[in-house]
């Protein structure tokens, strides 16, 4: 009886852990869900500061692809958190960037994940000037 409700106990935690996951494709492809702030500097200056940020807030950088305007950051799972995915998509257009930012959890249940959204746009804000 005691092996069954370990089982049971088992089995109950690992559904929980894999229901409401979230991948990093997941963060990709809430482009136009995230929230967005328009500086007024060319996009080559916005796309150095975004990594940078991401470095100074110790995020690992993913990857980065300047042909799609996207940049790719988590932060793994940690004593704290199951981790998050973060996807900032940039686009220029006249002399000045928008920034988009999309932060997912890695699991729906993580109560202690970080939205990186506002520490990421300060960081956009101490480096670039104030967005808008």
């Amino acid at each position: 009886m005691k092996n069954l409700s370990i089982i049971v106990l088992i089995s109950t935690m690992s559904l929980l852990l894999l229901v409401g996951c979230a991948s990093m494709k997941d963060a990709r492809e809430a482009k136009g869900q995230g929230e967005v702030k328009i500086y007024d500097v060319p996009l080559e200056s916005a796309w150095a500061a975004a990594v940078e940020v991401i470095n100074d807030l110790e995020l690992e950088l993913v990857s980065e692809d300047r042909e799609k305007g996207l940049i790719q950051a988590q932060r793994p799972i940690s004593a704290f958190s199951w981790g998050e995915h973060i996807a900032l998509f940039l686009e220029g257009s006249n002399g000045s960037t928008q920034v988009e930012i999309v932060n997912k959890k890695s699991n729906a249940a993580n109560i202690t994940a970080k939205n990186w959204t506002p520490k990421i746009f300060a960081g956009l804000d101490e480096k670039l000037g104030p967005g808008i």
